[in-house]
């Protein structure tokens, strides 16, 4: 067995290993083993002109299959100078205008915990961003967050 990844190449009993520990990700999640999908950190940082920068990182799945009656949980802590940070939960694919999209705007500095409950089987998309539309300074805004998601529930 062989895994190729970009210009690498993974042979033998790694590529083994790596085919078995994502067989066990998924399984685990289908069960409802593991709830916990994702992390990130970051620094976003928007002008009000043309540029924006960012730094920080992170881990996990954005675009997944969500079963209907499940909760999208998203714990948050984040600083916010300016602006507001968006959590969303946008469906993929689906009848344009008719989608389902929940947002939350964090307009203040803060911790906790946001759930949005899935309407419908589809596949998602969790999204974290800055947005100008926060604290009434216009112009942009400067933004530290890490938050952690995942499911709970069918």
């Amino acid at each position: 067995m062989e895994i190729t990844l970009g210009r690498g190449r993974i042979g033998g009993w790694a590529a083994l290993l790596v085919a078995a520990a994502l067989i066990c990700a998924i399984l685990g999640y289908a069960a409802g083993l593991i709830n916990t999908l994702g992390y990130e950190q970051r620094h976003v940082t928007y002008s009000g002109f043309a540029s924006s920068g960012g730094s920080g990182g992170g881990l996990g799945l954005k675009h997944m299959v969500f079963f209907e009656g499940q909760e999208v949980f998203v714990v948050y802590d984040a600083t916010v100078r300016k602006g507001a940070l968006r959590i969303g939960l946008l469906e993929t694919f689906g009848e344009i205008g008719k989608k389902p999209h929940f947002v939350k705007s964090l307009k203040e500095s803060g911790s906790g915990e946001i759930v949005f409950k899935v309407p419908k089987t589809s596949l998602y998309s969790v999204y974290f961003d800055g947005s100008v539309l926060g604290d009434g300074q216009g112009g942009g805004y400067d933004i530290d967050y890490n938050v952690r998601w995942g499911t709970r529930g069918t």
